[in-house]
């Protein structure tokens, strides 16, 4: 695939997580996806990749990702910006504030057959 068709699948996804349609995010990731998360002490298979997206897309609405650097080479897409959503239910522990959440964010996306397979958060 182009880079630029790698870009715009990983666009698709954050744009189908920021207006609520998960399933089509979730499509967008390969059967044996795997995801390194910040703090995380082993990486995700998709399974507890899915399980993690939810609880956060269940805690947060209003959600926008807001990409200022997106930088494309081969099979891997980074992107760098801010996410920023409402925090409306539990996550984690913290129980639902109701104020908006600014978050500076930085991914890498490795996009293989149309599907993304690996991510770094």
């Amino acid at each position: 695939m182009s880079t630029e068709q790698n870009k715009a699948i990983v666009f698709q996804f954050y744009k189908a997580f920021d207006n609520q349609n998960i399933e089509q995010a979730l499509a967008l990731l390969a059967p044996n996806f795997v995801a390194h998360l910040a703090g995380g002490s082993e990486p995700l298979n998709s399974d507890g990749f899915k399980q993690f997206g939810m609880a956060f897309y269940l805690a947060f609405t209003n959600s926008q990702h807001t990409f200022d650097e997106v930088i494309v080479e081969g099979d891997k897409v980074a992107t760098c910006g801010r996410f920023t959503a409402t925090h409306f239910g539990d996550f984690q522990g913290l129980p639902p504030t109701g104020k908006q959440i600014k978050l500076s964010i930085m991914h890498i996306d490795r996009v293989e057959d149309g599907k993304i397979i690996e991510h770094w958060g």
